[in-house]
């Protein structure tokens, strides 16, 4: 092998490790999505749609603090305790969330958002 390859290959097994080390946040969104419809979304008729609750779900993924989330899945913390990411996020998920729930059909938020 030349040195260039020995380099690289060393660039690409430090990227992988950081990745691994980075990705433990990892949200189930079918968890979550239990959780939500059993604490707050039920889905029925005359109440929230299946789908409904799971976009609502993703878009939490997408925007909320992950380890918010995977201590409401836990059990651990409530659902307004779950923080958003940053502003950013949080302006993000204010201009998607009536994608998933129209503004007359209500929902709750968390503290802060």
């Amino acid at each position: 092998m030349t040195a260039r390859a020995v380099l690289t290959a060393g660039l690409v097994l430090s990227i992988l490790a950081f990745a691994a080390a980075c990705g433990g946040d990892h949200v189930d969104r079918a968890k979550l999505k239990a959780g939500l419809e059993n604490s707050l979304f039920p889905v029925g008729p005359g109440l929230y749609k299946d789908g409904q609750v799971d976009c609502y779900a993703g878009l939490l993924i997408k925007t909320a603090n992950r380890s918010d989330l995977n201590s409401f899945i836990a059990g651990k913390k409530r659902y307004a305790q779950i923080r958003p990411r940053s502003d950013g996020a949080k302006r993000e998920f204010h201009g998607n969330v009536n994608t998933c729930i129209p503004k007359g059909q209500g929902y709750v938020l968390p503290n802060g958002w």
